[in-house]
C-alpha cells in the first residue's frame, strides 16, 4: 500500500467512476485498475463496487477512504510546511468551480500558474456550490467558488462576479421585456438546486424579504435536467443569463428581468480561514482571483448581452472584501 495507490483510490472515489477518475488523474484506465487491484489483494477485501453508471466504495472501502484522505492530506501539509525553506515551492492546491465557471477554464490558466509556481499544481474539481461549500469546511479543498449567500466568518474571500438574477423560462407567452415583481414569482413553478446549494439559499433570501415563498416543483442538481424541465415548460429556473446565454442565443430559452430591488447574485474564490495552507498559497489566492474573473469578463463581453444583463466582474462593494 503506497501513497500513489491511496491518491488514486481518492480519486475514484470522489469522482464515481474509473473513467472520469483516470481523466483528473492523468493516467490510462487500465492502469488505475490495474493499482486498485493490487490494494485490494493487499489489503484483502473488496474496496470498490463497480455498477452501471461507475464505482462506490463498499464498507471497508469508506474506512479506508478516510484514513487515505487523512493521511494524503498530511503528507500535503508536510510539504507545505518544507516548503517554507524552500526558494522554489512545490505542492498541490486542490481548487473546485461550479459548472458554469469550469467551462471557462483553459490551458492558458495553467499556463500561467507554470510560469509563477513551476513546481505548484492544481487540482481542479466541477462540483455544485453546496458540494464546494461542504468540501471546504471539511478540508477537501483548498479553494472553491462559492456563492456569497453561501459565506461565513470561517471564510475568506474574493468577489469574483456581480450579476442580476432573471427568470429563465421556455420561450412565448410573456413579454420578456417587462420586469416581474419577486411577488409574482411565487406564483410561477420553479426548478431550483437543493439546500445548501447557492442559488437556491439566494432565492430564499430575497423571496423571505417579501414574506412570500419560492413555488419550487421540482428540485435537481443536473444541469440537463434543469435545462430540458425549463425548455419543455414544466417550470422555470433563476439564474444569471450568462450561464444559459447559449441557449437563449438559440431561442430555446427566454429571460425575463426581475423588477427592482431585483435578486443580485455574487460568487467567490474562497478559503478556510483557519486552513493550515502553505505560504504561497496567499499568492496562488489572488493569482486564480485575477485570472477567473478575467476569463468571467471575456466570456460577458463574447457572449453579447444586452447591458442591462452583462456580468460586471469584481465590480462589488470594498467593505465586502476581507
Amino acid at each position: 500500500m503506497d501513497l500513489r495507490q491511496l491518491a488514486y483510490f481518492v480519486g475514484i472515489a470522489q469522482a464515481g467512476s474509473f473513467s472520469k477518475a483516470a481523466a483528473s488523474l492523468h493516467i490510462a484506465q487500465p492502469a488505475l485498475s490495474r493499482q486498485i487491484r493490487l490494494l485490494e489483494e493487499e489489503s484483502g477485501v473488496v474496496l470498490l463496487r463497480r455498477h452501471g453508471r461507475g464505482a462506490v466504495p463498499t464498507a471497508a472501502g469508506e474506512v479506508l477512504l478516510a484514513f487515505a484522505m487523512s493521511i494524503l492530506q498530511s503528507v500535503n501539509e508536510a510539504k507545505w510546511a518544507l516548503a517554507s525553506y524552500s526558494r522554489n515551492p512545490a505542492g498541490t492546491i486542490r481548487v473546485a468551480v461550479p459548472p458554469a465557471i469550469s467551462r471557462l477554464l483553459t490551458a492558458e490558466l495553467f499556463q500561467r500558474l507554470k510560469a509563477q509556481f513551476p513546481r505548484v499544481s492544481l487540482q481542479i474539481t466541477e462540483a455544485w456550490t453546496g458540494h464546494i461549500y461542504e468540501q471546504l469546511l471539511d478540508r477537501k479543498l483548498d479553494l472553491g467558488v462559492i456563492c456569497n449567500s453561501q459565506l461565513d466568518d470561517k471564510m475568506l474571500y474574493r468577489p469574483l462576479v456581480t450579476e442580476s438574477v432573471y427568470l429563465i423560462r421556455s420561450p412565448g407567452g410573456i413579454d420578456p421585456e417587462k420586469p416581474l415583481r419577486i411577488q409574482d414569482l411565487a406564483e410561477i413553478p420553479l426548478v431550483l438546486p437543493p439546500r445548501p446549494h447557492g442559488m437556491r439559499l439566494l432565492v430564499e433570501q430575497a423571496f423571505r424579504r417579501f414574506s412570500v415563498e419560492p413555488k419550487i416543483v421540482l428540485e435537481s442538481e443536473v444541469w440537463t435536467v434543469i435545462k430540458d424541465v425549463v425548455q419543455k415548460g414544466i417550470a422555470c429556473t433563476l439564474l444569471p443569463p450568462r450561464e444559459v446565454d447559449r441557449e437563449l442565443n438559440l431561442g430555446l430559452l427566454q429571460s425575463v428581468p426581475i423588477a427592482k430591488p431585483g435578486i443580485r447574485h455574487v460568487i467567490s474564490l474562497a478559503r478556510l480561514s483557519s486552513a493550515a495552507l502553505p505560504p504561497y498559497a496567499d499568492a496562488i489566492f489572488e493569482f486564480m482571483t485575477e485570472q477567473l474573473r478575467s476569463m468571467i469578463l471575456i466570456e460577458a463581453r463574447r457572449s453579447g448581452l444586452s447591458s442591462s444583463r452583462r456580468a460586471h466582474a469584481g465590480r462589488v462593494p470594498a467593505e465586502s472584501i476581507r
